[in-house]
């Protein structure tokens, strides 16, 4: 299971326990008043029981509106500064309300005391209450509701142990204060009441015998202090638990990619509030008991009706909140993930890779340029035709919001261009036109169809609903005009429209497009763009299978030219709409779009051009390019494509075809590399065979609806790499790969945010490829990737040129540059250092995307052992406004040093110089070495599982050498140097003989005479360099002597 996911359930039972919490409180609250419930209790007591209540509501309310959203979202509810700034008045609102709450729960337990062991049963009068519940506030705010909002200072001197720090940027409580100061208070508040109801259990036999009470009044106040004890015993053991893990585990990553983790701390004060109410209800309470169906007589049965209640509103919610997986299905070709009405799978937003992941290169070397920047990204999308409408209404309801979730939605590829057939298709259950009255030039019968209000509106409506701070954009492209418009009298087979190109049925076909963006536009539905015929030259062809019409190059101009841009222009629905050419095969290409931007009235209505598929295999790509170059100014947009269309290929529908999902990526990726903006696939949803279509003109598509159920396929993961990062705006850059190898294609692309992004497609049957991509300009500092064979590979980079500089002891002092801070989740790396084995640097973070809000932090990291990584030990967002403000002074010719003064006092619980076994389970290695009989597992993915025997080697020396190759601490030492030269020798492992090498020069304590030894027999350069200097000065001095 996924970390976000194990974050999300988490965050869905925070929110369970809170709303069971503020309904059972409400109910308590309506309790005392119920039945002389509040004469009962006395009015001195009311004051202390129903404080607690009331800030255990606004605790939980607050968690509810604010934390449990967070988690489960795992976004920012606010923009910075303003949800930095709420966040730390929340929690400091939380921590006061849970401590009032402690403190009343500590009053009443001295009150039950006083009544029934010192027989003192009025020491709670009115205005001791009045008086203890006033001081109650005070010493909560006092304590909890410290300041938090003072500016720092620029220098930053941290005198650091493992569990805590102190530091002069925040001012107030110490920033680890749960550790050593919440946490053990949380344990005394619930171990005093724990212990004082104790007292009152030992006490009881005299209680009895002095006090007047029945048997079974006795019995079941007995009852009620045990059921005290042990929830007041338990909330104290759990919080020990919790100060014991960060006392003795301090290495343990407690940050936000271990969300969980932190967030087990805060369920004991959940349990804690929700508990109290409970054991209220079942003993002291008779109406809330009734609303649970509950016997008031029988008091422990209350508490299980209560509990089984809360246990299935639990389900419920995590049967809502977790987030889906894949649920895989074979086929004969492959695998599909299946989706219906209760289940599917998300697309997860893609994750951020630091720049500078390795400092030397491996494989092939993409260097990418965003400062050469070319075309930009109009969008990616899908065609609603009638067989998409009519595949997703035969889903359930449910099952049809998902399909358009999938497709439109956050968590699916988030398409941004729809296209819109005029009229019927092939892929319609018949032919049809919006005016079938013959002769009808003044189109008086012009309606739009059933089609359109049952297949085709309600799912384009939606779509543009579920647009995530982008538009949708919509273009129309027309099949055929009615049959009594051409020249064959019918919409199918080849054809032109009649009479000459001035005539009435030419200015009839031009209203007729007006016609219906207005009748779309009343159905709150614009339109971006419009193509004036799909596939024209195929209206040569008289046997044509379905709806066409005929026009060259020549007739499609001075049709737009005289009837269609003008008509457009003239109507208040159309009049901004851009008219796209051709929207055919690219081999009419350039000689289309010459004759159509040549004449200058043409070209201010044709935006750019539209190119289809079907036949990329015969006709050469430049095509593309070469009509880019002849016309920059216009855009060119890819707006047809789809699998099994051919027979050679398989027709129709093939479920889990990979290699479908690698010819889209292939075109998409060639395609924007030779100027295309866009993309635009072909039918969203059809059936199992590749219908509707009247035509019979089976194909595939990426989602394929059976029955209930509906199938993604790979081409829908395919269509994602490129429709989910790449949004309108974004802009295709250089992405030089001079050694690129056959098979195997690369897209470079800066997104909206200024973010890289770079997918690589690898056709390849057997051959993995190893790609190092760099940023023109930084030199020395690679990010590395692997793309499997057949696979499709999409990374996200974060990348920035740093100014670094520090010194040595212990003392880290760190410039970079704030100039230009881009948009995006972004982290400034100073060099580590080494101080009591363990390495530190300090950073700047930059956060502002939909899952962060816009967070700016400054952060001192250290790493304490291979299995935790990194933990941060410092988040200070207050610091960057006041730092990066002119007048304060901090800022430089646009640079900023910060410094770091850090002393270790312990290092209790931090491992260093870890030695990994690489022992682990087959589970976990594809490659096993067998070493001296011993296996030795290497890779982290499970696919051939091959065995593969090394002889002549020790077992020991081996994995010595493995720890020098992969991510390790444990290091090169004297003792094993010469193991490992002899190992990467003979592997020709080259970065662990430099490895060794800068080693040997700099860090060992061998003898000069060892070192040159080595450097002679394992040819290191620098070394040898050394040695044959060495020698000829010594060669030199003896014959001087002779």
């Amino acid at each position: 299971m996924k970390t976000s996911d194990v974050a999300v359930i988490v965050g869905s039972v925070y929110a369970v326990l809170a709303a069971i919490g503020i309904v059972l409180n409400i109910l308590a609250i309506r309790a005392i008043f119920a039945r002389g419930t509040l004469k009962k209790y006395h009015s001195s007591l009311f004051i202390l029981y129903l404080q607690p209540l009331f800030t255990d509501i606004v605790l939980l309310s607050i968690f509810m509106c604010y934390c449990a959203p967070m988690v489960i979202t795992q976004s920012y509810l606010f923009p910075y500064p303003t949800n930095i700034h709420f966040g730390i008045f929340i929690d400091s609102l939380n921590n006061y309300c849970w401590f009032n709450n402690s403190l009343s729960q500590i009053s009443l337990a001295m009150n039950r005391f006083f009544a029934t062991v010192l027989f003192r049963p009025h020491f709670l009068i009115r205005t001791r209450t009045l008086g203890l519940a006033a001081s109650q506030h005070l010493l909560a705010l006092f304590i909890m509701l410290t300041p938090q909002f003072v500016f720092p200072c620029c220098k930053l001197e941290f005198d650091f142990t493992i569990f805590s720090y102190r530091d002069a940027l925040i001012t107030g409580m110490e920033n680890d204060a749960w550790t050593y100061w919440k946490l053990p208070t949380q344990i005394s508040c619930s171990a005093i009441p724990s212990v004082i109801y104790v007292i009152i259990l030992l006490t009881s036999r005299s209680i009895g015998s002095r006090i007047i009470l029945q048997s079974d009044a006795l019995k079941r106040r007995r009852r009620q202090e045990i059921r005290f004890t042990i929830q007041f015993a338990s909330l104290a053991a759990l919080y020990t638990c919790t100060w014991l893990v960060f006392f003795f585990f301090p290495y343990i990553n407690f940050t936000e990619e271990n969300i969980w983790l932190h967030g087990i701390s805060v369920i004991p004060s959940l349990i804690n509030s929700t508990t109290n109410t409970v054991l209220f209800l079942s003993n002291d309470t008779y109406t809330p008991c009734a609303l649970f169906g509950a016997d008031v007589a029988n008091h422990s049965q209350n508490i299980k009706q209560i509990m089984m209640m809360a246990l299935r509103i639990s389900l419920l919610a995590l049967a809502v909140y977790a987030t889906p997986e894949c649920i895989p299905r074979t086929f004969t070709d492959g695998i599909v993930c299946v989706c219906n009405s209760t289940h599917c799978d998300d697309i997860e937003p893609l994750g951020s890779i630091p720049f500078g992941n390795i400092l030397d290169t491996y494989g092939l070397v993409i260097e990418l340029d965003p400062s050469t920047v070319y075309q930009e990204i109009i969008g990616f999308g899908a065609a609603f035709t009638d067989s998409t409408g009519i595949n997703i209404r035969s889903l359930p309801k449910d099952a049809q919001e998902k399909v358009m979730q999938q497709y439109f939605g956050p968590t699916g590829t988030e398409y941004t261009i729809g296209r819109v057939p005029i009229a019927s298709t092939d892929f319609s259950l018949g032919t049809y036109s919006y005016d079938d009255m013959e002769d009808d030039l003044d189109l008086k019968f012009f309606a739009l169809t059933h089609e359109d209000f049952d297949y085709k509106i309600p799912f384009i409506q939606q779509a543009i609903e579920l647009q995530n701070n982008t538009t949708l954009r919509l273009f129309a492209s027309p099949w055929s005009s009615p049959g009594w418009m051409k020249t064959n009298g019918k919409m199918q087979g080849g054809g032109e429209l009649r009479g000459n190109a001035d005539g009435p049925y030419y200015v009839a076909w031009a209203t007729y497009f007006v016609k219906f963006f207005e009748a779309y536009l009343e159905q709150g539905i614009s339109f971006w763009g419009v193509t004036p015929q799909n596939e024209p030259t195929t209206g040569s062809d008289p046997n044509y299978s379905w709806q066409t019409l005929f026009f060259d190059a020549q007739t499609e101009s001075n049709f737009v030219k005289n009837h269609l841009g003008p008509a457009l222009r003239s109507s208040n629905a159309s009049k901004d709409i851009v008219i796209i050419g051709l929207d055919d095969q690219r081999f009419m290409l350039p000689g289309w779009a010459d004759v159509m931007f040549e004449d200058a009235e043409v070209s201010s209505y044709v935006g750019g051009i539209g190119v289809h598929w079907y036949e990329d295999e015969i006709y050469p790509i430049s095509a593309l390019s070469h009509t880019h170059e002849r016309h920059p100014d216009k855009f060119i947009l890819a707006t047809e494509a789809s699998n099994g269309w051919l027979k050679v290929q398989g027709k129709g529908v093939r479920l889990g075809y990979f290699f479908r999902a690698e010819r889209y990526a292939n075109s998409i990726i060639t395609d924007l590399n030779n100027w295309v903006a866009g993309w635009v696939d072909w039918n969203m949803a059809l059936d199992m065979e590749g219908g509707f279509t009247w035509a019979e003109n089976y194909v595939d598509a990426p989602i394929v609806v059976d029955g209930e159920e509906f199938y993604k396929q790979p081409m829908y993961y395919g269509l994602a790499h490129f429709s989910k990062f790449l949004k309108p705006g974004s802009h295709r850059v250089k992405a030089d790969l001079p050694e690129l190898p056959s098979k195997v294609f690369v897209l470079g692309a800066v997104m909206v945010n200024g973010e890289r992004y770079v997918t690589m497609l690898n056709e390849n049957d057997s051959e993995d490829v190893t790609i190092s991509v760099r940023e023109k300009g930084i030199e020395g500092v690679y990010t590395a990737v692997t793309v499997p064979s057949h696979s499709i590979v999409t990374i996200h980079l974060v990348i920035k040129e740093v100014k670094l500089k520090m010194t040595n002891g212990g003392f880290i002092s760190w410039e970079f540059d704030m100039t230009d801070v881009p948009n995006t989740v972004l982290t400034y790396k100073s060099p580590e250092i080494e101080i009591n084995g363990l390495k530190w640097y300090i950073g700047a973070q930059h956060e502002s995307s939909p899952r962060t809000g816009n967070v700016k932090t400054l952060l001192l990291y250290f790493y304490q052992n291979v299995s935790s990584g990194k933990l941060p030990w410092a988040n200070f967002y207050g610091a960057w406004t006041f730092l990066t403000d002119e007048d304060n002074g901090f800022i430089s010719n646009g640079k900023i040093i910060v410094e770091a003064k850090i002393r270790v006092v312990n290092t209790c619980g931090v491992r260093a110089k870890i030695r990994r076994n690489f022992t682990e389970s087959n589970k976990l290695s594809d490659v096993r070495f067998l070493v001296e009989g011993k296996q030795v597992h290497v890779a982290k993915t499970e696919t051939n599982k091959e065995e593969l025997e090394i002889k002549e080697v020790k077992h020991k020396e081996f994995v010595d050498f493995l720890n020098v190759i992969y991510t390790s601490i444990y290091e090169i030492n004297d003792t094993n140097v010469e193991s490992i030269l002899d190992l990467a020798d003979r592997f020709q492992v080259t970065f662990v003989l430099d490895a060794v090498e800068r080693y040997l020069m700099h860090s060992s304590n061998l003898t000069t005479t060892k070192k040159l030894a080595l450097s002679d027999t394992f040819k290191l350069n620098l070394l040898k360099f050394l040695s044959d200097q060495i020698k000829a000065m010594l060669h030199e001095r003896t014959l001087e002597l002779d």
